[in-house]
């Protein structure tokens, strides 16, 4: 149960579509337009007053998906300089023009392979989303945000934010990564 501003409690569900809202100063979690990955809290005078473009500020709750083989298959597509969407006909061009790969390589089998288990991978998180979607969220449970306008996942970099630098980056990725769970916490009084 998770108790708002005006006195109610409600339960939060995996599928649910929230804010975030910054207890410190007045403001909610936004992302920027679909091409920015950067995300930023917007300040408002008055915090009872949701921003100008809610949409950008919404964000679905997502049970924690498993990325290892999508991760492994991105790492072999960056290996060979190769591109998800494209990959075969890149590597096929390749291997015909033997850049650096043999004429008897294995490359097109191990990227098939692991393009598979990727997939594979995908169907599960998929499955497992539909088997939660509904259930309640639990203090303590690992969970993933989906922003919904770009349709990617909020992920916290390793790296220091650009305009705070004691801050770390908090931006979009389309790419599963352990850096895109959160756990969720009961809030402590400061």
């Amino acid at each position: 149960m998770v108790s708002s501003d005006f006195g109610e409690t409600a339960t939060i569900l995996y599928g649910d579509t929230i804010l975030l809202n910054c207890l410190e100063s007045p403001g909610y979690l936004m992302a920027q337009a679909v091409g920015n990955d950067g995300i930023f809290v917007e300040c408002l005078a008055d915090s009872g007053l949701p921003p100008s473009d809610l949409h950008a500020c919404k964000l679905q709750i997502f049970v924690k998906q498993q990325c290892i083989a999508q991760k492994a298959f991105a790492k072999e597509l960056a290996s060979r300089g190769l591109k998800e969407d494209t990959w075969l006909g890149e590597l096929q061009s390749k291997l015909k023009n033997d850049m650096g790969f043999g004429r008897n390589s294995t490359a097109a089998a191990r990227l098939k392979m692991c393009e598979k288990a990727a997939v594979l991978e995908k169907q599960g998180n998929k499955n497992e989303l539909m088997r939660t979607k509904g259930t309640s969220v639990r203090y303590g449970h690992a969970v993933q945000l989906w922003h919904t306008a770009s349709k990617r996942f909020v992920v916290l970099r390793k790296e220091n934010a650009r305009l705070e630098t004691q801050n770390i980056f908090v931006a979009l990725t389309d790419v599963l990564d352990d850096a895109c769970w959160f756990t969720l916490r009961v809030r402590h009084p400061p």
